[in-house]
């Protein structure tokens, strides 16, 4: 995808959690945001114009580094009632030389963190856009009791389209998925609440149910060494969209 049509679709998708709600302090932010996307989008135009005669840079990478949001667009978190979301699951297999799958299914919290959630979609699959990154085949790679269980390591992949996000979820109960801040592909699924965390890292989901979250406990009994690391690392094996489920919908005026 070219920088403009990442724009689009960034545009898109805030737009629509823009409609979805109806908290006024949410809905002055997301049209912050969507002023700051269009314009960063006329600029990439003109570059892209200008360009090539024209025409893309042939290496040009759908991940590359995006600066959308302005820096100080920001929210403090508090505990919000979300919308009905995409739910995705990730297969887990906790000994490869058994190969048997245990599934965890996410709800993600697509009104409030409308790019985080693209981001963690694109990298489960759903979209069908030559995605050369994915969740397949990494671990669960650090793991602290009674606080929570760290995931997706992606070599290589960098992307800051949502780093600069609004925050508006916190770190308020164990179950709760969280992106890490560094813009790579890294989450984190929280044990126990963990406030410190607030305005750091963003909250984008939650576990879905309580048999998924048993799993979620299961990684995190794991023993560890020294690092965090589990001696035996579950690994994601496969990933994507439940058949039915589908993006919170847009309410009819």
């Amino acid at each position: 995808l070219s920088a403009v049509a990442l724009y689009d679709e960034a545009y898109a998708d805030v737009k629509l959690a823009l409609k979805s709600t109806h908290n006024k302090q949410q809905q002055e932010q997301f049209k912050k945001l969507c002023k700051s996307i269009l314009e960063k989008r006329k600029a990439a135009k003109a570059k892209q114009k200008n360009s090539f005669g024209g025409f893309l840079n042939k290496t040009h990478k759908a991940n590359a580094t995006l600066n959308i949001w302005d820096n100080n667009i920001s929210m403090i978190p508090k505990k919000i009632e979300h919308r009905p979301g995409s739910r995705v699951f990730l297969d887990i297999c906790f000994d490869l030389s058994i190969n048997h799958l245990q599934r965890i299914v996410i709800e993600l919290f697509e009104d409030t963190a409308p790019l985080t959630t693209r981001k963690f979609k694109s990298l489960c699959g759903i979209y069908q856009n030559n995605q050369p990154f994915s969740y397949r085949g990494t671990t669960f790679h650090r793991v602290i009791h009674k606080f929570m269980i760290q995931g997706g390591k992606i070599h290589n992949y960098f992307d800051s389209h949502d780093s600069h996000e609004p925050f508006f979820d916190s770190h308020t109960t164990p179950g709760l998925l969280s992106m890490s801040s560094d813009a790579d592909s890294q989450f984190f699924i929280l044990t126990k609440p963990a406030p410190h965390l607030d305005g750091k890292h963003r909250v984008f989901g939650r576990v879905h149910d309580s048999t998924s979250m048993a799993i979620v406990h299961g990684i995190e009994q794991l023993e560890v060494d020294n690092k965090y690391r589990p001696l035996t690392e579950p690994h994601i094996l496969n990933c994507g969209l439940l058949p039915s489920s589908s993006c919170f919908v847009q309410k009819s005026n």
